[in-house]
């Protein structure tokens, strides 16, 4: 019996149609009395009768199809009466691009008596009944994709209550779903006409009209069984004609015109790589596919697998894993991050749970996953992955729990400023001393973080300068540019000037070369924040490529202390515009590193790497700048020809205080 609808609209008059031409092919495959269900509601138990223990705090949820003869609801579980029972589970929520064509994932589920509907065979044929089930449903002209074949009662009904069901995949019982995301326009109804003139006609899914393409890789395992019915679909987009597989693995075959594979494969626990191809018209598309060749089971419960992150957004990303088949009901997703739980996540029916998305992430942590059964137990723990967000303008504190002291040996240079005259800069590692000049004043009446301060007033042309070296220079001929690293303690002593303070350069005149500065435009009533930024001039110096460390974004959680004393670090990788993550940025111990250069800090979008421009290492500022400049002190300024660790910024903040680096 086939229980159709009088009347349906939108989702259920998709559904139908497939219902219908299901219920009219399956005869022709199988024997027996075949029971065919269309759109399954989610409804509550109202009976407390064999509820398990585990169910009693929450509502207990029965699949049922509404009987309009009888005006009822009546479930959809197997009737012993019945060769074949099937019907349509879907999702709580469809999606929809444009508020007309609908998508929603649906559960074509069987639930069949083997042993009825193959009367004749004596082996257990479950994998012949889910190959039976792909042809006909390939062959059915709908919009919709096949993308997954389920098995096990308590996996397919997942949330559902099947407490009371005396069915079980032992033989001559066997579920399964072919699970499918179905378009449908709500204005759909039964009296559409549907044209199967071509059991082959595709028009309605989206052809690009080009080679097939199969998902997937050799680094996600899938695994077989042995020693027991294996079946697998290869699934390839742009409607492939024929199907073919490089190295076959023993026990199995495969189907050309349908690349259904199928078959038994023994021996000992080992991993196989099979290439998967699929042919057309234009071409011939390839995947390598490793095979775990196991004894476990779909009894067992296993750790999730191949943990990897994708999607990532200005907070977060997607966290995705691999699932190994389990015939029970998995309820829970428990993500932990540096072993501890951070997010857990409730399995609702018919949602795929292999990935978590997870938000609100700044740092770099050490992520796994497990799963939590119907009954409370875990799995194992999946491999461990490290990742790393980095929210832009926002700090975090450094999370370095020691303190190492950076080697002087990859020091450039170190100015200590603890001059007594006004005229020569020392380079404390001998090597690029230098002299105060322009408005340059009372450099020995000021107190550094350590003994005395470089101080540089108002006047525009105050600075001390090194002579060109070539260790400044951090560019290249070609590839990579030089890893560098700038540490400095600075003091705004006049927080009313507003404007840019150059703190660090290599310029020549006003064309630098390299420059940190530090800008503040904030008052008591904009709501700004300060800023600091490195700007680097290509070798033509007709583009500039700029980091930015508050520009339009807020990290006031962590401005400066005005008026006291403040210390910054960059520390850059050398990968100019072409990688993520190149550099970071230090304030106070807090620190923030980059997602990414985006293009549209490069004036021209044409930055390569960092001119020579034979410039002179420059402290404080010399360029005319207007407005006047905030009156700042210099302290402890120390270049490095590499990036700098956490652990060393760490003791350049909290033991600089107090100790020179040595």
């Amino acid at each position: 019996m086939n229980n159709i609808l009088t009347s349906a609209e939108g989702l259920s008059s998709a559904i139908q149609s497939i219902q219908e031409e299901l219920y009219t092919a399956l005869p022709n495959f199988w024997e027996g009395d075949i029971e065919g269900f269309g759109k399954v509601y989610k409804n509550v138990q109202n009976s407390s009768d064999n509820i398990p223990k585990y169910y009693k705090s929450s509502k207990i949820f029965i699949p049922e199809v509404y009987n309009s003869s009888k005006g009822n609801y009546e479930d959809v579980f197997y009737d012993n009466n019945k060769s074949c029972v099937f019907c349509f589970l879907i999702d709580d929520k469809d999606s929809t691009e444009d508020g007309f064509l609908f998508r929603s994932k649906v559960k074509v589920v069987f639930m069949v008596n083997l042993g009825m509907i193959y009367p004749n065979d004596i082996e257990r044929q479950d994998s012949k009944a889910q190959k039976d089930v792909v042809e006909i449903l390939r062959d059915i002209n709908g919009d919709y994709e096949i993308n997954e074949v389920q098995r096990g009662i308590d996996n397919i009904f997942n949330q559902y209550t099947t407490s009371g069901v005396k069915f079980d995949d032992t033989q001559p019982l066997h579920s399964f779903a072919v699970n499918i995301d179905l378009n449908y326009y709500l204005t759909d109804s039964i009296e559409v006409v549907v044209d199967n003139t071509s059991s082959n006609d595709n028009s309605l899914i989206e052809d690009t009209g080009g080679v097939p393409f199969i998902s997937g890789n050799t680094s996600v395992e899938n695994f077989i069984q042995l020693d027991v019915s294996y079946f697998e679909q290869i699934f390839a987009t742009n409607n492939p004609t024929s199907y073919s597989v490089d190295n076959l693995i023993d026990g199995l075959s495969l189907d050309s015109a349908t690349g259904i594979i199928t078959g038994i494969v023994t021996g000992e626990p080992r991993t196989e790589i099979m290439t998967l191809r699929a042919s057309n018209e234009f071409g011939e598309g390839t995947n390598d596919r490793s095979y775990n060749l196991t004894n476990e089971s779909g009894d067992d419960f296993l750790a999730p697998y191949n943990l990897y992150a994708t999607n990532s957004t200005v907070d977060g990303f997607l966290l995705a894993y691999s699932l190994r088949d389990y015939n029970r009901t998995v309820t829970k997703v428990e993500v932990f991050r540096n072993n501890t739980l951070f997010k857990t996540v409730l399995v609702e029916p018919y949602v795929s749970y292999s990935s978590v998305v997870l938000t609100g992430i700044n740092g770099t942590f050490d992520y796994k996953v497990r799963l939590i059964n119907s009954i409370g137990e875990p799995s194992p723990f999946s491999e461990v992955l490290t990742h790393s967000v980095y929210q832009i303008g926002v700090m975090t504190p450094n999370e370095s729990t020691t303190k190492v002291s950076p080697t002087l040996a990859d020091a450039i240079s170190y100015y200590k400023f603890e001059e007594t005259d006004l005229t020569t800069l020392v380079d404390e590692l001998g090597v690029n001393n230098g002299t105060y000049q322009g408005g340059y004043s009372g450099q020995n009446n000021y107190s550094g973080i350590i003994s005395r301060a470089g101080t540089f007033d108002e006047r525009l042309l105050a600075a001390a300068k090194a002579p060109n070296d070539p260790s400044f220079y951090f560019g290249a001929i070609s590839g990579d540019e030089k890893p560098f690293s700038v540490s400095i303690w600075f003091k705004i002593d006049d927080s009313t000037a507003s404007g840019t303070r150059s703190l660090v350069s290599k310029s020549l005149g006003d064309v630098f070369e390299w420059k940190l500065n530090y800008t503040d435009n904030s008052n008591a009533t904009n709501g700004l924040t300060p800023n600091f930024q490195m700007s680097f001039r290509d070798s033509v110096r007709s583009s500039i490529m700029t980091h930015s460390m508050g520009s339009g974004y807020s990290f006031s959680q962590f401005e400066i202390n005005a008026g006291e004393w403040n210390h910054f670090v960059y520390s850059y990788n050398g990968k100019g515009a072409n990688e993520r993550n190149t550099f970071v940025w230090y304030l106070n111990n807090n620190y923030m590193e980059s997602r990414s250069i985006p293009p549209s800090l490069n004036s021209n979008n044409s930055y390569q790497r960092m001119t020579d421009n034979g410039g002179s290492l420059v402290v404080g500022g010399e360029r005319l700048l207007s407005p006047l400049q905030s009156k700042t002190s210099i302290d402890e300024l120390l270049i490095f020809n590499r990036e700098l660790t956490k652990d060393e910024v760490n003791f350049l903040y909290n033991d600089g205080l107090a100790n020179s680096v040595s």
